[in-house]
């Protein structure tokens, strides 16, 4: 295999793939760096698949890097009046004091919220399937047009 190419074949290690022969394989179909998603898991399977990875690379005199991808900070809504759907083109009001949320204005546990965010901006929440866009703001919410609702 031609070590000098500067593609390389990221591959992310799930239920399907994690067994020492499915990793062998990939590992001959030329995987050159095996991503490992702690969102998932625990640390003893996450060190078995490390160790496995580490063992076969030695035995194939394959450089296999390891990626540990860990998950970044959750930011989250405060508490609700009642549960609620945001329509595309609602407008809603994203605030950082503290009350209980509704359709119309909710609380964002982020304290920076006013500050990084500008007009025109987008806010993805649950898993990015609700977007909001920033439209304006004051000095204590954020004015947002739904782009995606849910």
């Amino acid at each position: 295999m031609d070590r000098s190419r500067k593609t390389k074949i990221v591959c992310t290690i799930g239920p399907v793939v994690e067994s020492r022969d499915m990793l062998e394989k990939l590992i001959d179909a030329g995987m050159d760096v095996a991503r490992l998603n702690f969102s998932h898991g625990d640390h003893d399977r996450h060190r078995r698949i490390f160790e496995d990875i580490r063992e076969l690379s030695e035995e194939k005199d394959r450089d296999v890097a390891i990626l540990c991808d860990i998950q970044g900070p959750k930011i989250r809504t405060g508490k609700m009046v009642e549960p609620f759907v945001v329509n595309t083109d609602d407008e809603v009001r994203v605030t950082t004091e503290d009350i209980p949320g509704t359709n119309e204005r909710f609380t964002i546990h982020y304290p920076q919220l006013l500050t990084d965010l500008e007009e025109g901006d987008e806010i993805f929440q649950n898993d990015g399937i609700v977007k909001l866009r920033v439209m304006e703001r004051d000095e204590t919410d954020l004015i947002c047009t739904v782009r995606s609702g849910g």
